[in-house]
């Protein structure tokens, strides 16, 4: 019914957000409004989309369903016109990265495969997770590679093709004065960290929580949405940080940085490549993918996961 449409943009903000508070801020309207879309949706389809439990807004099985069966029908439309768009002006790749990925060996073999493709046009995102993940939903994006983030298997197809160390990291004069402890000894520094939404920082707090370790035993937690500002603070001899092996190796061999030897530590992370499983291009994006992984295969010699698509 068209007289929904705007009530069903209502619907998937809210299933993103899962805050009426956030999805009045992001729709600029009120949070009345915000309920009232939702309540009309439900005497429309004659049932419950949401529920509480505790503080914790959740989908009811038919409101996972209508959102799953709305992003198919909004993301169709703008595949069709993306068609043919790109019918007249050639075709066109938008491709999301989180920031540790964007500064990881993924950009340098992106820039190979752009090279050897010259008729695709090509734009990039870096950005949190969480708006990654509203942007593949929405349309806006047509693939994302990020750090292992638990997505939706409903919406979103999720492909490990790297696994990676992470490495706790300092400036040289921090590692010396740290060399040989056990890592429990960095709740006395200060831990410079991912923002939420973030899959590092997702990785970051599943190995902290397998310690028994919490943010509020460190001595102080700085936020930080960059990789690089992380990098450069670190070389200052701000604190310690847990990165992935390939975001530190240039400051590692140029002795800005060096890794904590810590016998008690030891942490991988996969990286993934994500798309809407129902998309109209899905064909597309496994060929891009197949060659962007043939490529790092073939030319870094990167432990990969090899995927059988479907």
């Amino acid at each position: 019914c068209v007289m929904l449409d705007y009530r069903i943009y209502t619907f998937i903000s809210l299933c993103e957000t899962r805050s009426y508070t956030k999805t009045a801020e992001q729709l600029h309207i009120s949070q009345p409004s915000v309920s009232q879309h939702i309540k009309a949706l439900e005497q429309h389809y004659g049932c419950d989309l949401f529920y509480f439990e505790g503080r914790n807004l959740k989908l009811t099985k038919e409101g996972r369903y209508l959102y799953q069966k709305e992003v198919g029908i909004m993301t169709n439309e703008k595949e069709i016109e993306s068609y043919i768009e790109q019918m007249a002006n050639g075709k066109h790749l938008r491709i999301g990265m989180t920031p540790s990925v964007s500064e990881s060996f993924v950009p340098k073999y992106l820039a190979a495969y752009i090279r050897k493709n010259a008729e695709i046009h090509f734009q990039f995102l870096v950005d949190d997770m969480q708006q990654l993940r509203g942007n593949l939903a929405n349309g806006t994006l047509d693939v994302v590679f990020s750090e292992q983030f638990f997505l939706n298997g409903s919406i979103f197809e999720q492909h490990i093709y790297h696994q990676e160390q992470l490495t706790l990291v300092s400036d040289p004069a921090t590692a010396a004065r740290l060399y040989g402890r056990s890592v429990s000894a960095i709740l006395k520094e200060t831990l410079l960290l991912p923002p939420e939404g973030s899959g590092l920082r997702e990785i970051i707090m599943h190995w902290l929580n397998s310690r028994s370790m919490a943010l509020t035993d460190f001595e102080r937690v700085i936020v930080v949405n960059s990789i690089t500002m992380i990098r450069e603070m670190l070389a200052q001899q701000i604190g310690v940080s847990i990165l992935f092996e390939s975001n530190v190796r240039e400051d590692v061999q140029n002795r800005r940085l060096q890794r904590l030897q810590m016998d008690d530590f030891f942490l991988w992370g996969n990286f993934q490549f994500v798309y809407l499983k129902e998309s109209l291009s899905k064909d597309l994006y496994t060929d891009f993918f197949r060659d962007f992984q043939n490529m790092v295969t073939e030319h870094a010699h990167l432990p990969t996961v090899p995927y059988q698509f479907n």
